[in-house]
Parts: structure tokens; sequence; C-alpha cells
């Protein structure tokens, strides 16, 4: 089961990433405009893998739900994941600010926004399903 999850969390991740790569191809290299086809699979695929990997298993709602409803040890994994996910949010997304400011010139737009708010609040979940524990 553990496997199952951690596969549609890494689908997740690589369907967002296709997603900005043909975005941005699509933009600075003028590749055919079929390509949004493949975006709109990427994104069909990106919905089926968030169900399976956070809504099913519970992730979703256990790192949204308030901190009055958590256990203890609910508590103290939830914070885990929050203080890992967010040092590497930190530094993903200092390094695609710098990227957009040598490469454009200019501050990242609202694709790339929407997927870091996207980000933001799936990775505590992602931890958790990579890590030991069981919820």
């Amino acid at each position: 089961m553990k496997k199952k999850i951690i596969s549609a969390v890494v689908i997740n991740y690589v369907s967002l990433i296709f997603m900005l790569v043909i975005f941005y191809a699509i933009q600075w290299l003028g590749l055919n405009k079929l390509f949004i086809l493949v975006e709109i699979m990427l994104l069909l695929i990106l919905i089926t893998s968030f169900n399976s990997a956070f809504k099913k298993t519970g992730l979703w709602k256990l790192v949204h739900k308030p901190q009055k409803h958590l256990d203890e040890r609910e508590l103290q994994i939830i914070h885990k994941a929050i203080r890992h996910s967010y040092g590497i949010f930190v530094i993903l997304c200092l390094v695609l600010i710098m990227l957009f400011a040598v490469a454009e010139g200019k501050p990242i737009d609202m694709v790339l926004a929407s997927s870091l708010i996207y980000l933001a609040h799936t990775l505590p979940a992602a931890v958790i399903a990579f890590s030991e524990e069981e919820i």
C-alpha cells in the first residue's frame, strides 16, 4: 500500500513538472499549439494521482485538519512534515525566482505561482507519504 501511495505522489509531481515544462516550451520555443492537448492529458493525470495520493489516503485531510482535532502523535508527525516540506519549498521558490529573473528579467507568472501554491499545499502530505511513519 505504501509503495502505491509513493508511486501516486511521484506521478503527481512528475505530471506537474511536465505541465510546466510544456507550457514554457510552447511560450519560449514557439511550439505547436497541439501541445496544449498534452497539457490537458497531464492535468487529468495530475487530478487522478492527487485523488490516489492525497484524497483517498486521508493525507490531505490530515495535513489540513485544525490542530485541536489532532492527537499528540499526529501533531508531531505533521510538525515534522511541515518543517521539512517548507524547507524544501523555500529553497525551490528562491531558485525559481532567481532563474526567472536571470532568464526573462521579470518575476514569475501566474502559471508558476499557481503551481507553487499547489506544491505548498501538497508537499507536507508528500513528506508524510515518504516518511516511515504510519498514520
